[in-house]
């Protein structure tokens, strides 16, 4: 009887070794759970940063192409400035060559 209660003893030892290494792989599987848990909201922080980002480079994007396109009209604008500039020079000539001309008539 003294061998079947070492055999039992043994056993329960065993099982008991067993039972702290599932255990153990509980707590590792806990741990497991909570960095995916963790990750998971991590991976949502970075889409949510991503979307930000995103929205600003489109915005500046906008504001460059308006800033542009007020480039395209003010060198339109500058060059129509040119063109009247020459305009009325010609009209100043065209004006004293009448002047001179009616002086000469005189």
């Amino acid at each position: 009887m003294n061998q079947g209660s070492r055999l039992n003893v043994e056993q329960l030892l065993s099982f008991s070794s067993e039972l702290v290494k599932l255990l153990n792989q509980n707590e590792d599987i806990n741990i497991l759970n909570q960095y995916l848990d963790q990750s998971v909201v991590l991976k949502s922080r970075c889409y949510a940063d991503f979307e930000q980002a995103k929205c600003a480079i489109q915005d500046f994007r906008k504001k460059i192409d308006m800033c542009k396109q007020k480039i395209v009209e003010a060198k339109s604008e500058q060059a129509s400035d040119a063109e009247l500039d020459l305009l009325q020079n010609e009209l100043d000539d065209e004006l004293k060559r009448e002047h001179l001309i009616r002086e000469e008539l005189r």
